[in-house]
């Protein structure tokens, strides 16, 4: 991992050099296929919310499938920040199936915090007992989510030109998928998005995003060119990569860091000057649940954070207290449950 100091001076210097990554290992099958054969089993609707005590922020329905509303659910910074602001949409992990947008809350919580308007995402899940699928009514979702947020920038406050996406895990994967698709994506568009408007963001944030394998996926007879369609190191260009900022702990099992290697190194070299940057964390596993981190491993992770849109001019100012306090667990594992990995 880059020595702090070194890694927030470079974050803030535009013209920095990136880490370098010297050896890419096959990244290892985090995604689900699309079966060759059979009709895939409809999305189920996302589950309950999850915020704690029934704290959810105010929401707004972008979209309705099957008589089931999805939500975004708005937290914004305290008035003193004025003005049209940077906004951030957060997708939840939980591997395409499982999970609620409450889950990712205290993200939301932090990037207020640092005055920008941080809105949790509803989407469709994949169906517990479906393993050969692709999460395409996620993909859908999530990219009709950016064009509502874009579409609506004056109703919710925001600025349509300043919209980042992120998340962890498959969460980090959705918000992928609508920067680096084509603005137009046949089977991954809504017939009720309104296709002038782009889907894409203007900045990723991704923490321990599945990059997704095909290895395991060629193995079960699953077509290549369909992975491919949804395996971010196929689709990245000069054109389509937003400034991006990947953290990744390096003991990962479920997405492992050489899927964050190998993605990074796609990126440089499609785009060789693209604004990427990956964070590594020795010893680290799966997920950044700040709550639950030990307070002064959070309080870095925080800090690259901030960094990242102090240098981009989206916010300003010093870090501000965690939104949390000064709770925290003795490392991973201790503290608040709704801290999702």
């Amino acid at each position: 991992m880059m020595r702090l100091k070194k890694l927030l001076k470079q974050l803030l210097n535009p013209r920095a050099v990136r880490r370098a990554v010297t050896k890419v290992a096959t990244p290892a099958a985090m995604v689900t296929a699309l079966s060759a054969t059979g009709a895939p089993t409809p999305a189920e609707p996302p589950e309950d919310a999850g915020f704690r005590g029934g704290n959810a922020p105010k929401s707004v329905v972008y979209k309705t499938v099957g008589g089931h509303d999805l939500r975004l659910f708005i937290r914004r910074p305290k008035p003193t920040f004025a003005g049209p602001r940077p906004a951030i949409l957060l997708f939840h992990g939980g591997a395409w199936r499982s999970g609620s947008a409450g889950r990712i809350d205290f993200l939301a919580k932090e990037f207020a915090s640092q005055g920008m308007v941080a809105i949790p995402v509803e989407y469709r899940l994949l169906p517990g007992n479906e393993r050969l699928r692709i999460p395409q009514e996620g993909i859908e979702d999530a990219r009709s989510a950016m064009r509502y947020a874009r579409a609506h920038a004056k109703d919710l406050g925001i600025d349509p030109n300043r919209i980042a996406a992120g998340g962890p895990s498959a969460g980090g994967h959705l918000a992928m998928m609508t920067a680096l698709m084509p603005l137009r994506a046949p089977g991954y568009d809504a017939s009720s998005d309104d296709l002038a408007v782009s889907p894409r963001p203007q900045a990723l944030v991704l923490l321990s995003s599945a990059y997704t394998g095909e290895g395991q996926q060629r193995a079960r007879g699953i077509p290549e060119a369909q992975l491919r369609q949804i395996t971010p190191r196929f689709l990245v260009n000069a054109d389509n990569l937003p400034p991006t900022l990947m953290l990744h702990g390096e003991a990962d099992n479920a997405a492992p860091y050489a899927s964050a290697q190998a993605f990074y190194a796609a990126a440089k070299a499609a785009a060789p000057k693209a604004d990427v940057t990956l964070v590594g964390y020795p010893g680290h596993g799966h997920g950044f649940p700040l709550p639950r981190m030990a307070p002064a491993e959070a309080e870095k992770v925080r800090e690259v954070l901030h960094a990242f849109f102090v240098r981009l001019g989206w916010v300003q100012g010093a870090l501000p207290p965690a939104p949390w306090g000064k709770k925290g667990g003795k490392g991973r594992g201790a503290g608040d449950d709704d801290a999702e990995d």
